[in-house]
């Protein structure tokens, strides 16, 4: 198997699923890329993976990449759960304002960040200065922040239907 490959059986339940692909995630990342980006037009799905110590400059970069890729409106997982940053809260508050995009502009998708819960990061702060504008919110494993996200997914589709029809 190639090293960027990932092995799953797709037959199995998706949260056993979603463990293998957790457990092999660390081999999907060479050393110098500590941050990781899939998106995912056909689920309209953003997953970023970091791992160890993340620069003020790589999550710059990262931040640019989605902006330029244009999917605010896409849902986003985000495993911050094996790495670590010292973003200031003034630096964390100049991400969210490159994420918001346009004024006015509210077709922002959701957010689930995976997170290490003995640790306090650039995910709680992210969520606190971006309270209120999207759904956001963290969890301790990737099985619940997918089926947050797909619930979550689900209401947003029920609400622009009942919309449309009224």
């Amino acid at each position: 198997m190639a090293r960027d490959e990932t092995r799953v059986d797709s037959r199995q339940p998706k949260a056993v699923v979603d463990r293998q692909i957790a457990r092999q995630a660390p081999s999907l990342h060479t050393a110098g890329m500590p941050l990781h980006m899939d998106i995912s037009p056909l689920h309209r799905l953003v997953v970023i993976v970091a791992r160890g110590h993340i620069t003020a400059e790589e999550i710059s970069d990262n931040t640019r990449r989605l902006v330029e890729a244009n999917v605010p409106a896409y849902a986003k997982i985000i495993d911050v759960s094996q790495a670590k940053s010292e973003l200031t809260r003034e630096q964390v508050q100049k991400v969210a304002d490159l994420l918001r995009g346009a004024p006015g502009d509210t077709s922002r998708g959701p957010v689930a960040f995976v997170i290490n819960p003995d640790r306090i990061g650039f995910a709680n702060v992210f969520a606190d200065v971006t309270q209120g504008e999207r759904p956001i919110q963290l969890f301790r494993s990737l099985h619940d922040a997918r089926t947050w996200l797909d619930r979550t997914r689900q209401a947003t589709l029920r609400g622009e239907r009942s919309g449309k029809l009224a």
